[in-house]
């Protein structure tokens, strides 16, 4: 008796086991990885804006402000970020063409995007991993020549109000 009461148990919790395996797959909606070699993403690109929606309010002089490229232009005193090429190899890694407009500047400091780093597309979403290991994601869009990745980020903006905005790097085919 007591061996019959472990096989029904035992049956019992490999059924429910199956159920759940089967439910679980079922539902499971994810998106296949893509193969560098035929993604969107390999090729040369320059980043052209970084927008900040909603706008914020960063006070004077500069007031509120949509896309951070021209500020970060001025403040850096160089054109570094839009004569930098990234260069996203169907091998998954990444470099740069390193102009001398970033001889003074790092350009992972203000983009996020470390050249010896790597990327993966999933999906709608791109990680790149640094050459640290340290892991970022960003959703992607794509349409003809340009490039977007958006993330969401807590800002405090001129009056001391924090919020919630969506910065979104565009980037555009070399």
């Amino acid at each position: 008796m007591n061996t019959l009461l472990s096989f029904n148990r035992l049956r019992s919790l490999v059924l429910m086991a199956l159920v759940m395996t089967v439910f679980a797959v079922g539902c499971k909606q994810s998106a296949p990885e893509i193969n560098p070699n035929n993604s969107p993403v390999e090729g040369n690109w320059h980043i052209k804006a970084m927008k900040v929606n909603p706008a914020i309010n960063l006070g004077a002089p500069f007031g509120t402000v949509s896309d951070l490229m021209p500020l970060l232009l001025e403040l850096s005193g160089s054109t570094c970020l839009t004569d930098l090429t990234i260069k996203f190899k169907g091998d998954g890694s990444i470099s740069s063409d390193n102009p001398t407009s970033c001889k003074d500047l790092d350009p992972e400091e203000t983009t996020g995007v470390d050249t010896n780093g790597r990327w993966a597309l999933n999906g709608d979403q791109i990680t790149l991993t640094d050459s640290d290991g340290a892991k970022t994601i960003y959703k992607a869009t794509f349409s003809g020549n340009t490039m977007n990745w958006s993330y969401q980020e807590q800002m405090e903006d001129e009056s001391g109000k924090t919020g919630t905005y969506t910065i979104t790097l565009v980037f555009t085919k070399a």
